[in-house]
């Protein structure tokens, strides 16, 4: 008897280990998920840029341009509604992504570079030698089971607009 006792928890130890190991694979595909869709994104957001800034030599952001494709890649790429960031049906993800904070750093704003750039509601402080845009977004990762808890991942990502400074 304390065989068949001892056999039944190893079986169950052992699925247990195998639903925790899954669970977190399909956590860590859904995070390099998001990580490449969101610096793909924000690189798209970085190059919209007004055309007579760039002849001028002082970069300036195109902010809806910059927000729209920036959503649109994410949605794309993450299976949401493109409006509302809300998932689609065949979306793994069960929440919708929130776009904490977003800022486009550049000469409209700044007289010169480098600058910092601090916002120490989400612990940022960077030194920028250029334009660039700066996206805060939060979104649960999912799990494998719906009894594993989703848990929110906080992104930043900082990228420059690609040009060589005078």
């Amino acid at each position: 008897m304390k065989w068949l006792v001892a056999g039944i928890f190893l079986a169950v130890f052992s699925i247990m280990i195998h639903v925790a190991i899954l669970s977190n694979a399909v956590a860590q595909h859904a995070d390099e998920q998001l990580h490449y869709t969101l610096e793909s994104a924000t690189h798209a957001a970085v190059l919209m840029v007004v055309p007579s800034s760039v002849s001028d030599g002082d970069i300036t952001y195109d902010q809806t341009k910059a927000n729209d494709i920036f959503r649109q890649i994410v949605a794309t790429n993450l299976a949401l509604n493109p409006t509302t960031l809300a998932p689609l049906p065949n979306s793994p993800y069960q929440s919708p992504l929130v776009i904490d904070s977003e800022a486009f750093i550049d000469y409209s704003d700044v007289s010169s570079f480098p600058y910092v750039y601090k916002n120490p509601t989400y612990g940022i402080d960077v030194t920028l030698h250029g334009p660039a845009v700066v996206y805060v977004v939060q979104i649960p990762i999912p799990r494998a089971f719906n009894a594993s808890l989703a848990y929110p991942i906080r992104w930043t990502v900082i990228q420059a607009y690609p040009y060589a400074a005078p």
